[in-house]
């Protein structure tokens, strides 16, 4: 059996469920520097990762966070004489950092597509902000950054961070394409289309 990493075999699964063939043979054996995850038996390539959240000490930034929480509680309480719990939100940033910044300056010639994983919040801010490209220019920014991608195609799914877990088998996902030189995008397991 072929030894890939966390996240690659997940990817492989879904994409061979939503009919997409597979090179099951090839692998990345870092044989040669940027050599991407996966290969469609076309032979094109695809890179596989998630925003940047470390997996394997996701219990020690969950205690972290715990004791920020905590800290920022007390602060609150003495300055402000209140202690409202404040938020950390995911957002977006995250999204377009992988695609732009880091997966994009690294496969930036067009022949290589990219399967990211997005926490569940990532998820659903991005599902909330593509609606309003018309008029938000946060969501305008954000969909225009990803068809200037060197990527043809993008897969951004949902996995559950906290537990590790991927769905394999029905995952929210949606796959940006480019279409005669236009942006275009498909919902897998969702109402919107």
């Amino acid at each position: 059996m072929i030894k890939r990493k966390q996240g690659e075999n997940e990817a492989l699964e879904i994409l061979e469920n939503i009919g997409i063939e597979m090179d099951e043979e090839y692998t990345d054996d870092n044989s040669r520097p940027k050599m991407p995850d996966l290969r469609y038996k076309d032979g094109r390539f695809i890179e596989v990762t998630h925003t940047r959240y470390n997996t394997e000490f996701i219990q020690r930034l969950r205690n972290q966070g715990c004791k920020a929480v905590g800290d920022d509680k007390v602060f609150l309480n003495e300055e402000c004489h209140q202690s409202d719990c404040p938020i950390i939100k995911q957002c977006t940033d995250a999204i377009l950092r992988e695609i732009i910044d880091d997966k994009g300056k690294k496969y930036p010639y067009g022949d290589t597509d990219l399967f990211l994983f997005v926490t569940a919040e990532e998820y659903r801010n991005m599902l909330n902000l593509m609606p309003q490209w018309k008029w938000n220019g946060e969501a305008n920014i954000f969909l225009y950054d990803i068809e200037k991608s060197p990527f043809q195609t993008i897969y951004i799914c949902e996995w559950d961070l906290e537990n590790l877990i991927y769905n394999t088998v029905d995952p929210k996902m949606t796959r940006f394409y480019r279409n005669d030189g236009t942006l275009q995008w498909q919902y897998y397991r969702h109402s919107r289309s």
